[in-house]
């Protein structure tokens, strides 16, 4: 016999007993045959048992659920724009012998960061590259009022002026979900100085909304930003041609 003969104890054949007849125990090892069967080895890579039914592989799922997370975070991103007002190509003058005027302040009433100018969303509508003005939007627009004012020979006092101009941020901004859309929404007002009465009151708004592709983490920022400043520049063109704006710049009335 390959095996030496060995006592077998009272003990261990009770417990083994026990064992089989107990249906709730695996019948794995008996401690009775342990001198007779050498315990195996278990392989380092022992092979998957598989069951019946559906089958779910952990590092498939694993690479599933942190796919999502990964896109998101390389595709969240912040620009940080500039918008300068640029006259249109055939600029007409219009204002003659107006005198220069005060240029005054610009409330943002968006109820939002005062950088932000807008975002390309996700599908779910979460912001994943956001676009942002390099000073305030009330800055950035009264700046633009300048400069549209100065394009058309009518330049900002730089001490006591009979009239100005102040305005209110309505709405302005831009995103990128399935269209790309701009929207800015201004309410401009002349003051007669020093006694600070409104002698124009006026809601200006532009809206534009283009068709796009690759929307999400391809959206292209540069592009959704070109937009805001059409759409603003817009806005100040409508503002500037008005009559009724000009003639109030030009006779004032006389507190």
């Amino acid at each position: 016999s390959p095996f030496p003969p060995v006592l077998l104890s009272r003990e261990n054949l009770i417990g083994d007993l026990r064992m089989v007849l107990d249906p709730t125990r695996p019948k794995i090892f008996l401690k009775s045959l342990r001198p007779y069967c050498p315990r195996r080895e278990r392989p380092r890579n022992p092979p998957s048992r598989r069951r019946k039914g559906f089958q779910v592989n952990k590092s498939k799922m694993l690479r599933l659920l942190i796919s999502p997370v990964l896109l998101l975070m390389v595709g969240c991103s912040t620009q940080v724009a500039s918008l300068r007002y640029k006259p249109p190509e055939k600029l007409v003058v219009r204002a003659k012998r107006i005198q220069p005027v005060t240029i005054g302040n610009f409330a943002d009433n968006r109820g939002t960061d005062p950088y932000l100018l807008g975002a390309i969303r996700g599908g779910v509508g979460i912001d994943l590259k956001k676009i942002l003005a390099d000073k305030p939007v009330s800055e950035l627009v009264r700046a633009a009022f300048v400069e549209a004012l100065a394009a058309r020979k009518i330049s900002e006092a730089t001490a006591t002026s009979r009239v100005a101009i102040e305005g209110t941020i309505v709405k302005l901004d831009c995103s990128y979900l399935f269209n790309r859309e701009a929207h800015v929404h201004l309410q401009v007002n002349v003051l007669s100085l020093p006694a600070r009465t409104v002698i124009f009151s006026k809601f200006y708004g532009t809206d534009n909304e283009e068709g796009g592709r690759g929307a999400g983490i391809l959206g292209d920022t540069d592009h959704l930003t070109q937009l805001q400043q059409r759409t603003l520049n817009q806005t100040l063109d409508k503002v500037m041609i008005d009559p009724a704006f000009l003639a109030v710049l030009t006779k004032p009335p006389i507190n």
